[in-house]
């Protein structure tokens, strides 16, 4: 009974569109989009003259806070300090 209002019915957009309403697609202002050739690689990799001034690292375990900038870059790390996503946010 909890779940009722987890349907599977789908919500319509504005205007009766039937898309689902969803978020609006978070613009590649940090330059996420060209790093992904990086993908695979040691974070050492990263040369810092070609980031953007603001870059946030993230290891497995790491505490991040929710605030929103969407000129950052975050770059996710495996276990081995490979990089494997590249965000903004």
């Amino acid at each position: 009974m909890a779940l009722a209002g987890c349907g599977a019915g789908q919500e319509t957009g504005a205007g009766g569109d039937p898309r689902p309403n969803l978020a609006p697609a978070t613009p590649d202002l940090c330059g996420a989009g060209r790093l992904a050739g990086f993908a695979g690689l040691p974070v050492a990799e990263l040369d810092e003259q070609y980031l953007p001034q603001v870059v946030r690292v993230i290891r497995p375990g790491d505490a991040v806070t929710e605030d929103f900038s969407a000129a950052r870059l975050n770059v996710d790390l495996d276990a081995g300090g490979r990089m494997v996503r590249f965000w903004c946010g």
